[in-house]
């Protein structure tokens, strides 16, 4: 019985001690990938809009409340392991790493916002004319008044 339990007992720390390799693994992938600096770049365009849809809110409150979303974006770094760990082994994680460190790796964490940022214009264009088609569509059909 006493074999037994210092089995478990190893086996145990060895699968903590494994976790936590892994989730330290993630927050680096996080962090090199550019995903923890994105909280800072959501929040920064999150209150503007927060001022432009309630104005009466002085410019002081705006800059404390992105003060305090941007201290809490460890909590959601923390909050996103267990969903790399869910999707991704521990080997992924390390490549993902590797790529992420490599000059390519760099090269697409500087370019990604600006890749996001044209792809979202592509998008609401491309929205927009498939709209306006399919209430053409829907016109001609006489699902619709004109």
């Amino acid at each position: 019985m006493k074999k037994l339990c210092t089995v478990f007992f190893v086996a145990f720390a060895l699968c903590s001690s494994s976790f936590a390799d892994k989730q330290e693994d993630i927050k680096k992938l996080m962090n090199v990938s550019g995903s923890a600096s994105m909280v800072d770049q959501i929040v920064d365009a999150m209150i503007p809009q927060y001022k432009q849809a309630i104005p009466t809110v002085p410019a002081a409150y705006w800059d404390r409340a992105a003060l305090k979303m941007k201290a809490a974006g460890p909590d959601l770094i923390n909050e996103l392991v267990p969903i790399y760990d869910r999707y991704f082994t521990e080997s992924e994680i390390k490549d993902l790493i590797k790529f992420y460190e490599s000059p390519v790796g760099k090269k697409m964490v500087l370019n990604q916002p600006l890749i996001l940022k044209d792809s979202m214009t592509v998008g609401q264009n491309w929205g927009m004319k498939i709209g306006q088609e399919i209430v053409e569509d829907l016109q001609k059909e006489g699902y619709l008044n004109q």
